[in-house]
This record gives structure tokens, sequence and C-alpha cells, in this order.
């Protein structure tokens, strides 16, 4: 008993060290949704890697009854299926129980990867499976307490077979998968690739310098994965897809989302944002200085910044609330792309409103329906619309008495950019009422569960909202504030109705689906004979729209705002596209959701640019659109795929390309703007803003050697590299091997015209690498031949 007791102290001890060292394939297990997704997407691992989650449920052991410790926490992988004991998991790369492979590796010398090696099937075994056999079309019958296996699987495709000689033969292990009936929206692994540990690209190599050195290896730790459209990969997705889901929406409806995705598509195209910081504190008007560049995998920005060179073609499936789609928003906005080219934006609706869901016609929740049928509705039965944000601009208020009331009042806006609405007064300050009681410890402490429900935080709302109702909180709220809309005044009609609110809206939807705006064909009279009265005149007003360019501007009273619920209405006081909103005392206000108290401001809202957004429709408004020969701009078919990127708006720029010599870099990295002057400008290119560095050298070598500068007269044939000028503290230079999976909007200077400025680098600052001293991942690549490359 003792030896058996000391022996399993043992297995457990050398269990933990293996977890800790994360050296094999097999150690992944299940801990916090941030360190699995950090595991999964670290530098040490592999492209067959288990994505292990803790399993929900009973499920048999896949190492088999006379190798299965029976130890341990049962673990199950996301992406295949397979369930093992956490003591069970040095077992599995004996029995080459891999995972499929989810990204490219490895990388053939020279940074080239073989695109158009045929996916082959990853056949996995089941002890139980529903459906029926693809060859014998017949149903897969488990016995009672067997555990043998009975079906088999392709985990990609999910074709399955009777585990019999004459449904499953070996002719199907080499066969070729197509990724089965989610085809196009599947990312093949081949666009995934990962950056080598160490490289060396040339057996000439710069003497670098510390804060050089310093950089590279920032970028290696924050640069791991790349993402490379290729256009001759087998099995090209029309529309790829990338998913983001908000695991704290919809109690646990987001965790069984984001396995169940993992299951169906590339683990590695769906992101679980649980762990990750919103970008609600990102200033649109200076994204760069509030979300860093290359911060850690849990920020949104980084993920989309990983699939620069293929946002045109994919589309984003948010799995969350109105919230989420706002954190997406602001991570495009931060990536200094035209909004023209922002990947079409499909909802699941988890949070708690879900307006905008609601308007796009995704529903007001998601109701438990089968994932795997909802997805080929975002090809299939969707359209793209133009979306308006607007731009909401904070001005102090230098007119404005010294007032009392300071306490947690702000300058800003928690975001500067609205969605679906903008409220001010009495609406404001429950939602700020609620945030708070939200936040709160002790609220938290006492009871923890009281805002993990959507219908507990409706009636905690609703509570809130009743107080306020009987106190009539705001109900001066005209006495401090004027609003003028394209130039016309309504102050005077603010008071006149005593409003205690002012709602502007971008979407008609509202507080869970309430339409403030209410019917269109009512009260156009009373607007009518209110602009008569005032000597004003008569608005044109037309239905609410989110892709017109003007927002709805409505007031409501205490009453009127609670009546919204029972089917009533606000006040219609304009239709527009410019609002200046003044305000003389600190008043609550909230943006999408994000309330907080404002200082005397004056407050504008204009248009800020329009997105594509995939708006759902019904299947009979899509037989309708069949049957008159229209089809949806983004539901065309598979062979027209190619021509969606390219009837895009071509997005490219004249770029400068200036030219200063190695030894005045070395002396002037350290004060970029001197280096910018003293470099030459030669010529100029045309570029993309995605083009990476790579695609652009031979169109930069051209200029170089058509230049008939003097200064560059006994330097053409010296070896040149890319000059780093975003940085507002140094230059650094960009390695040839970085150039692949660096765009030329990274490197180009903040201020002025986009300039690329190379530098040459003398003989004197060159040294060569004897071939003893090549690292080893280098010489791996040389003997690295296109047939040992393996497929999957």
């Amino acid at each position: 008993m003792l030896a058996l007791l000391f022996s399993r102290l043992a297995v457990g001890r050398s269990l933990r060290m293996l977890m800790n060292n994360g050296t094999t394939s097999s150690d992944r297990t299940s801990v916090s949704a941030k360190e699995r997704m950090a595991k999964y997407w670290s530098e040490t691992c592999h492209p067959d890697d288990h994505f292990w989650d803790t399993l929900h449920g009973s499920g048999d052991c896949h190492v088999g009854e006379i190798d299965c410790r029976n130890s341990g926490t049962k673990l199950k992988c996301m992406a295949c299926h397979l369930v093992a004991h956490e003591a069970c998991l040095p077992v599995l790369p004996k029995k080459n129980l891999k995972c499929k492979s989810t990204y490219a590796d490895p990388w053939i010398y020279g940074k080239r990867l073989i695109s158009s090696v045929p996916m082959r099937h990853h056949w996995v075994h089941r002890l139980t499976q529903d459906g029926r056999c693809f060859k014998c079309s017949k149903s897969f019958q488990s016995k009672l307490m067997n555990k043998e296996v009975i079906v088999i699987m392709c985990s990609w495709c999910k074709v399955s077979y009777h585990n019999k000689a004459k449904c499953f033969n070996t002719d199907l292990i080499e066969q070729t998968c197509d990724f089965g009936a989610l085809k196009d929206i599947i990312i093949p692994p081949t666009w995934i690739n990962k950056i080598p540990t160490s490289r060396c690209s040339t057996y000439r190599r710069v003497v670098l310098s510390n804060a050089s050195v310093r950089r590279r290896k920032r970028n290696r730790k924050e640069r791991i994965f790349f993402v490379n459209p290729l256009q001759s990969t087998v099995n090209m997705p029309a529309f790829p897809l990338l998913i983001f889901v908000n695991a704290k929406s919809g109690g646990k409806k987001g965790k069984k989302l984001f396995r169940d995705l993992c299951w169906l598509v590339n683990p590695r195209q769906v992101f679980e944002l649980s762990y990750g910081k919103s970008p609600r504190f990102a200033a649109h008007a200076k994204p760069s200085q509030n979300i860093q560049k290359y911060s850690c995998w849990c920020c949104i920005y980084c993920k989309l910044d990983m699939y620069r060179k293929c946002l045109p073609q994919l589309r984003i499936l948010v799995c969350g609330g109105d919230g989420t789609v706002s954190w997406v928003f602001s991570s495009l906005d931060a990536m200094k792309i035209p909004s023209s080219r922002y990947p079409p934006i499909g909802i699941i609706p988890l949070g708690t409103g879900n307006d905008l869901s609601q308007t796009m016609g995704w529903g007001s929740t998601y109701f438990d329906d089968s994932i795997a049928e909802i997805l080929p509705s975002v090809m299939q039965d969707t359209v793209s619309v133009k979306f308006d944000r607007w731009y909401i601009d904070v001005a102090p208020n230098p007119t404005s008495e010294q007032s009392k009331d300071t306490e947690n009042a702000i300058d800003s806006l928690p975001v500067n950019v609205m969605n679906n609405y903008f409220s001010i007064g009495v609406d404001a300050h429950i939602a700020l009422q609620f945030h708070e009681s939200r936040d709160s410890n002790f609220i938290i402490a006492a009871k923890p569960e009281i805002h993990k429900s959507r219908f507990k935080n409706r009636l905690v709302y609703g509570s809130i909202g009743t107080k306020d109702l009987f106190k009539r909180a705001w109900k001066d709220l005209s006495e401090y504030i004027s609003l003028e809309c394209d130039g016309i005044d309504h102050t005077n009609r603010i008071k006149e109705l005593g409003l205690h609110c002012l709602l502007i809206l971008n979407i008609p939807k509202y507080a869970g689906g309430t339409m403030p705006w209410g019917n269109q064909a009512s009260s156009l009279v009373t607007l009518g004979i209110w602009a008569v009265n005032n000597s004003m005149p008569i608005p044109k007003i037309s239905s609410p729209s989110y892709e017109d360019g003007r927002v709805e501007v409505v007031g409501f009273t205490a009453a009127s705002l609670a009546a919204l619920q029972v089917g009533g209405r606000g006040v219609r006081i304009a239709q527009c596209s410019y609002l200046r909103l003044t305000t003389k005392k600190v008043i609550p206000v909230q943006v999408d959701g994000e309330p907080c108290k404002l200082s005397p401001s004056i407050i504008t809202i204009s248009l800020f640019c329009k997105v594509p957004m995939l708006k759902r429709i019904s299947h009979k408004d899509n037989e309708q659109l069949n049957s008159l020969g229209l089809r949806p701009e983004y539901a065309v078919t598979r062979a027209c795929a190619v021509t969606i990127c390219d009837e895009m708006a071509k997005c490219t720029s004249k770029v400068n390309v200036a030219f200063i010599p190695w030894t005045e870099y070395e002396q002037l990295k350290c004060t970029p703007s001197e280096l910018s002057r003293h470099a030459t400008v030669v010529g100029e290119i045309e570029a993309d803003y995605d083009n990476d560095l790579e695609h652009l050298r031979p169109l930069v070598d051209s200029i170089l050697q058509s230049s008939t500068s003097a200064l560059l007269s006994n330097t053409t044939n010296e070896e040149w590299y890319y000059l780093d000028c975003s940085n507002s503290d140094e230059v650094f230079h960009i390695d040839r091997s970085y150039e692949a999976f660096t765009s030329v909007t990274e490197i180009c200077e903040k201020n002025g015209s986009p300039l690329v400025i190379v530098g040459y680098v003398s003989s004197n600052s060159v040294a060569s690498v004897p071939d003893e001293l090549l690292n080893p991942l280098q010489k791996r690549f040389q003997e690295i031949s296109v047939a040992s490359v393996p497929s999957n």
C-alpha cells in the first residue's frame, strides 16, 4: 500500500512539473480561461496541440482501459472532442492521439510556406455518435457497457463512418478534406503562420545596438502569429469568419457557445473575451495613445491586428451584447484603416438590451439554438448595410458658473463614438446608479449572482427607475441645457414641454426593443403646427434609419420614459445631421450604456463614418429577392468569392521613399525628427494600407536603383533596411525576417504625408556569419524539402 501511495505521489509530482514546463503537446490543461488561451497561443505551442477544457458531463477516456490511469480531472479537447484524464495526458503522444493541425508549421527556409498542399481528414474515434454512416447510411448503435470504438469521424468536415472494414477503408486516411458544410467560413490552417523562435534570414547580419536587440525580443514576444491569406490555398473560403465570444454575456451561454464554435470551425478563428480589457477608455480622436499596438492577446485589437492582411475578406461574428460590438468597433478604429475596409459584423445576442441586434434582425436574445444551424445564415441569409456611427466632441463650457456638485464629474466621455444612442437627464441618472450598484464591492460580496442574469439585471434596473419616477429626478433639466439641431434652436420647446430626459437615437430600438420615435404616421400634425407657430420651416420627417446620415432627437418626462415598456413613446423634437448641446451644470449622460457625470460642456454630434454590418433577412424576404433575380450583396455563389474583395474600394496612397546612410542613422536614431530632416527623398511608390514591407521591397529597390542622386552613386549595390519611424523616442531598423508581417502603415511617420525611410548598410557595419555559427533552426530549414512537409 505504501509503495502504491508513493508511486501515485510521484506521478502527481511529475504531472505538475510537466504542466508547468509546457514542453509537449499533451500538457494543455484547463485551469482558467486566461491561462488556457495564453498556452494555446504561446511561443511553445504546436500545430497539433489539444485545446483542453474541463469536461462538462459524462465521457470515457480515449486512452483505453489498459493504459488509462483513471486519476485526475477529466478533460475534453474543444477542437477534436478527445477525452482524457489529467494523469493520462503523457500517454496521448505514445498512442499518436494528436489534435487537428490548426496552423501551418514548419516554415520553409526563405519564409515561404507550401500553400497548395491539400488538407487531409483528421480522423478521431467515437464511442457514441448520433446520425448515420456516410457509407452505408445506417445509424450508429452503441451497446450497453461497451467501450469499443464504433465510429470514426473527421473533426474538420464531421463525416462519420462505422468502424468496420466495409465502411471505413485505408484509402480514406489519405483523402483530401473539404471542411464539409462550413467550408466557406472555416479559415484554413495554411493561412495562420507562426513566427519561428529565432532565425537569420541572410548570411550577413547587421551589428545591432542594445536598443535594437531589446526591440526584436519585444516584437518576438508580442507577435507570435500572423495571418497571410494565401490565394492558392486549396478549399479557399468564400466568407472567412472571425468570431469573438464574450463569455461573461448571457450567463453560461457564452462559454457553451465558445466550446461549440471551437469544435465546428478552426479554434484559432474563435476568441474568448471573458478576460480581455475592453477599450472603453479609448478616445477615438487619438486611438493610438490609448490602445497599445501590440499588447497581450487579451486585447481585441491584437486579435484583429493578427488578421490585418485579410480584413477586407473577413466577416466578424460577435457573440455578446451591444457593448461587445462597440469594443470591436473601437479596436477597428485604432487600426488606422479606412472604414470602407472594415469587415461586416454579424451578432449573436447574449447581452441585456440587444437593441442593435434587434435592429439588424438577429433577435432579442439567443435561445440555445444550434450554432451549427446559425452559422450558415451568416453566409446565406444576410445583406451588407452601411451603418452610421457618430462622433461626439466635448469641450468645456466657458460661460457656465462654478458648480457645487462636482464630485465624480469628468470633462470627457468614456467613449467618443456613438453607435446606438446618447442620452442626458433622468435616463442616464438611472443607468449611472445601476452601474454604481454593479461595481459596488459590498453588493457583489453580499449577492454575487445579482448581476449575472439578464432577467435580474432588468429587475434591478426597473427598481432603480421606479424610485426615480416618484422622486421626479431631473425635473428641471430644461433649465440647464440648450439644444440646436442643424442650425435650428429647440431650447424653448424643451422648456415648454418640461422634459426630464433627452435622447439622441441612431437606431430605432432602445431599452430592450422599445420604439421611442413611435409610429411614423402619428404626431406629424403636431410637429407641423409647432413649426408654423414658431415661424420655422416645416420639418421633413422620415422613418428612422441607421444609414440615412441623420439622428432622431426625442424628449421624455419621467412618466413617458416609464411608459416606453408598455408601448409608449417620447416627444419628437427633430431629425438632424448635426447637433449642438450645451450644458450649464454637472449632468449625468450616457453613450451606448456607458454613463458618467459630465461637467458643464459644449457637446457636438456629427457623422463619424459609415461601416458595413450584416443584417439578417427572413427566409421569405430571401425568397422574394431570389425570385426577382436579386441576391444580397454578400450572399453570392462560391465562384464569385474572388470578386468580393476586388469590388471594395482600393485604399491606396502615394508614399514617399527617402534614403539615409547607415552612419547617419546610427548618429540620429535617437532623434526621429532630425533623422527625417536629413533623409533625402528619392521617389514615391503607390501602396495599399495593408501592404507588407516584403511586398513593397521590389518597388523600393527599383526607386533606389533608378535614382540619379549623387548620394546613391556609391551605394546602390549595398544592402538596405526599412527604418521604423513610428516611435517618437527612437528609430529602429526592421530586420528582413520581419518584413513579411509588418505593414507599411506601421513604420510610417504619424504626422505629415506617408514617408518610408530606408537606410543603407555600409561594408564597415556588416559582419559575415560563418556556417558554423548559423542557428540550428536555420540549418533545419535548409534541410527541409517540399515533399517532406506534412499536409496536416
